[in-house]
């Protein structure tokens, strides 16, 4: 009778399950597994115990695009009631908050989701919107500029222009700030901002824009960003320059950073380059393009770079700039590349032809004993990345892994075990080298 009670699926005298007297934290643990509030929200349906469950989730994860019915219209009345509805829980403080609306509301509507999230504390605001024509301006609400609470800000704004305001209180908590596909006036009082974020650790600036009718301050346009964080360890610039720079000062904690930036005009850029640089040369790791690396920095500017990574095509990166490349960088530890599939027959050519004339001597001379790890990102089994791969192997004495870090799912079962028998056939100058094959999370 026992065995026969304990075999019975566990329930109380009220039907509800032993899954459901787990303690509230642990399913709060499952529920944040969920793809965003919307299939959180679904879970209510499961019984009295998860009827309000959701509102007590202290992170709110919500996006326009992703409608539970994907055919389905979408609705905006509908959508902006949901947002109110979720957000209405001011008892409750937030971790984060997320949302994606694109250019369905106004600001009068946007600005009241976002006092709501800053009454309840939020301290991760994830915001992707835009509004009206190209060149109107979006002002930030005052509760979100003098928000305390606040430890990560992520704004998205679809090439419309961010208006900050003069005097900025700025966010005393601020770790991580992300200002992406925007256009500004005034470089200025983006430099001020950042001054008034002192625990900044992460800074993210990328697609940003100047716009043609720039602010003039004290009879001076500002058209350029300083960053000055003196605690930042990681940063990111991928922008076009055209009529302002970047420049630094100030970021000795600095660790990583991830430079790509683009211009018509090569000595513009080339200028603006190396005033950054001039401000970040103790980084250890460095991400670039093949330009930047080759004709915009003095290698001996950067005496601590262990690791770099280059994301470039075979044409713009041939045999000779990885040898210059792999020269000027003795102390390389591991080298990263993102090799895209835009390989012309005479480059092959080239590629190959200057890869058997390459003396052996020599060759083991240019990788240095330092580079020991070399992965290959976003790779999809292309050609040109396993001719690369194959030069390193043959000259690279002192490697200790090559990695192959998959971007395609449904390739990655087969095709990953073929370039690791193919790869595991050629000559290698380290007996001990591991060849591993992983797909990217």
């Amino acid at each position: 009778m026992e065995n026969s009670k304990q075999s019975r699926t566990s329930e109380d005298k009220d039907g509800v399950d032993m899954f459901s007297k787990l303690p509230d934290p642990i399913l709060h643990l499952i529920l944040s597994h969920l793809q965003g509030t919307e299939e959180v929200i679904r879970t209510s349906i499961l019984s009295r115990r998860w009827r309000n469950l959701w509102t007590s989730l202290p992170s709110i994860d919500i996006d326009y695009s992703r409608r539970l019915n994907p055919h389905q219209e979408f609705k905006k009345n509908k959508f902006e009631e949901f947002v109110s509805r979720v957000l209405g829980n001011n008892s409750l403080d937030l971790d984060s908050f997320r949302l994606s609306c694109a250019n369905y509301y106004n600001m009068s509507t946007v600005k009241q989701w976002i006092d709501a999230a800053v009454k309840r504390n939020v301290k991760v605001l994830d915001l992707m919107f835009c509004i009206g024509d190209e060149y109107d301006e979006i002002e930030l609400p005052n509760s979100l500029m003098t928000c305390d609470s606040l430890e990560v800000l992520r704004l998205y704004l679809f090439g419309r222009c961010l208006h900050l305001p003069y005097r900025c209180k700025g966010f005393s908590r601020l770790r991580v700030l992300e200002l992406n596909d925007m256009m500004l006036f005034d470089g200025g009082l983006v430099t001020d901002l950042l001054k008034k974020c002192p625990l900044l650790e992460d800074l993210k600036l990328k697609k940003l824009v100047f716009g043609e009718k720039m602010e003039m301050v004290d009879g001076d346009f500002h058209r350029s960003i300083q960053i000055s964080c003196p605690k930042l360890v990681f940063l990111e610039l991928t922008s076009y320059i055209g009529n302002f720079n970047f420049t630094s000062k100030g970021l000795d904690s600095l660790k990583k950073a991830v430079i790509n930036l683009n211009g018509s005009l090569p000595e513009l850029m080339r200028r603006n380059i190396c005033e950054l640089f001039a401000g970040i040369s103790h980084v250890e790791s460095l991400s670039l393009n093949p330009f930047t690396i080759l004709k915009c920095i003095d290698a001996s500017s950067l005496p601590n770079l262990k690791t770099l990574e280059l994301r470039t095509t075979m044409d713009d990166f041939p045999m000779d700039d990885l040898i210059q490349t792999l020269q000027q960088y003795p102390r390389l530890e591991a080298l990263h590349l993102i090799i895209q599939d835009v390989f012309s027959y005479q480059r092959r050519n080239s590629w190959q032809s200057a890869h058997l004339k390459l003396d052996e001597v020599e060759a083991r001379r240019i990788l240095t004993r330092n580079l020991r790890r070399v992965e290959f990102l976003e790779f999809n089994g292309e050609n040109p990345s396993l001719l690369m791969a194959r030069s390193l192997l043959m000259y690279g004495d002192a490697l200790e892994e090559m990695v192959f870090i998959w971007g395609d799912k449904d390739k990655y079962p087969r095709k990953s075990m073929e370039t690791l028998k193919k790869m595991s056939k050629y000559r290698k100058a380290s007996s001990t080298v591991k060849l591993i094959t992983l797909l990217r999370e």
